[in-house]
């Protein structure tokens, strides 16, 4: 089932290019994709709690503070007792979840979709599905433990660091700070402030107004303050 998945996906991708790859390099990534999702599968069947996967790519029209947004969520399941897990699938090695216990998070995606998109359903985790040939797994958090394979649950001693109980000392109050900082930041969008703030300069990687930001300048304002 998954080589015929992936034949037929990469010959749709190949057919919809204005010019065709060379069957070499398409038997080399069918190869490849399926390595991949045979591991994912694989790693999907530890999973000890039951679930359906209830959709795939749902789409979904969204406004947040006057701000129309177009939503696409890779895939939700249900659990047996009615909960939704939020899934969505990345190929990268590095992922980051402490942003969201942050006032101006970084990777808002995953809190958009548990918190408004989805805020009629009973969501009882959220994880990015690391899907690569080494070392397949969930990174996310979860309302309890063993929803999702190694995501631990609000409150577990793994994310006490990042999720502090003082500060969220359950589920509910993950959830609507992520409603409340996602609107703080929609307010702003619509305002008009456009600051550069980051956290660590590799955040900066990507700017564009990167000349602008004189940051040489700073470093060397900083240095003689100092002196």
């Amino acid at each position: 089932a998954v080589r015929t998945a992936v034949e037929q996906a990469v010959t749709q991708f190949n057919a919809e290019r204005d010019e065709a790859l060379p069957e070499g390099f398409l038997g080399l990534e069918a190869e490849r994709l399926h390595k991949v999702v045979l591991g994912w599968v694989c790693f999907e069947k530890t999973r000890e709690t039951p679930f359906t996967v209830a959709a795939c790519e749902q789409e979904q029209t969204l406004e947040i503070e006057g701000i129309t947004v177009k939503l696409v969520m890779d895939r939700i399941d249900r659990l047996e007792d009615g909960g939704v897990v939020v899934v969505d699938y990345k190929t990268g090695a590095a992922l980051d979840i402490k942003n969201w216990a942050t006032d101006r998070m970084t990777e808002p995606q995953l809190p958009i979709y548990a918190s408004l998109a989805l805020s009629g359903e009973q969501v009882v985790a959220v994880a990015f599905a690391r899907v690569r040939v080494e070392e397949p797994r969930y990174v996310g958090v979860a309302a309890t433990e063993n929803v999702l394979p190694g995501v631990p649950g609000l409150g577990d001693t793994k994310v006490c660091k990042d999720f502090p109980e003082t500060r969220f000392p359950d589920w509910n109050t993950l959830l609507e700070h992520w409603r409340q900082r996602v609107a703080a930041i929609a307010r702003e969008v619509r305002s008009g402030e456009a600051a550069v703030r980051f956290t660590d300069e590799a955040d900066l990687a990507y700017c564009e107004v990167l000349p602008l930001l004189r940051l040489p300048e700073r470093r060397l304002l900083l240095e003689s303050q100092q002196t």
